[in-house]
């Protein structure tokens, strides 16, 4: 879902951007993973430790839920945080 609204809205101004945050070890899986399903567009990977949560949760709404989206307006605002198949996401 997130890779056809980067590839509808891209030219509009949207910007998406994955974080990975699986063990070092599975970076292997993670990129054949985003190679698989073409996500052309920033791919970060953070481990997770007790403070990347925390930032996590306060930044992003992050509730341990895979996947996770989060939507800034233009001056950096959250706007919205849940998962990319809600349907709340679509008019965007």
């Amino acid at each position: 879902k997130l890779v056809e609204k980067h590839g509808k809205y891209h030219a509009k101004g949207l910007a998406v951007i994955s974080l990975s945050t699986d063990k070092a070890a599975d970076a292997a899986k993670v990129i054949d993973f985003l190679k698989k399903n073409r996500a052309t567009f920033l791919n970060l990977h953070m481990p997770l430790d007790a403070a990347a949560q925390k930032a996590l949760q306060e930044k992003f709404a992050y509730e341990n839920a895979i996947p996770h989206a989060v939507l800034f307006g233009k001056t950096g605002e959250r706007v919205w945080a849940g998962h990319p198949m809600d349907p709340k996401l679509t008019p965007i």
